[in-house]
């Protein structure tokens, strides 16, 4: 299955792409802007990063994985508590 991040700061032409990517069995994803796009995508790096270290512990957590951890901190302004509670809480990570 397909998804897309659709960044579209015009409402109704977002809603008829939307559609027309749905109808098309397409999952998409609406963001107004830019960067709140790329907030979100940096959210679910981040989580990704949370997932395959084991919450950074496991024995693949490098200090590389660290610098992007915290690259992605610094640079996405993410809330490391909310991630944790998409992931562990919910099951779900959304942005």
């Amino acid at each position: 299955m397909f998804r897309i991040a659709l960044v579209e700061d015009h409402e109704r032409l977002a809603e008829l792409v939307c559609q027309a990517l749905q109808a098309a069995g397409i999952r998409t994803d609406v963001f107004p802007g830019l960067e709140v796009a790329w907030s979100a995508l940096r959210e679910i790096e981040y989580g990704a990063l949370v997932i395959d270290t084991g919450s950074f512990k496991y024995r693949n957590t490098t200090p590389d994985v660290h610098r992007m951890a915290a690259d992605l901190l610094t640079r996405g302004k993410i809330n490391p508590l909310w991630v944790s509670q998409q992931l562990y809480e919910t099951q779900q990570l959304h942005g």
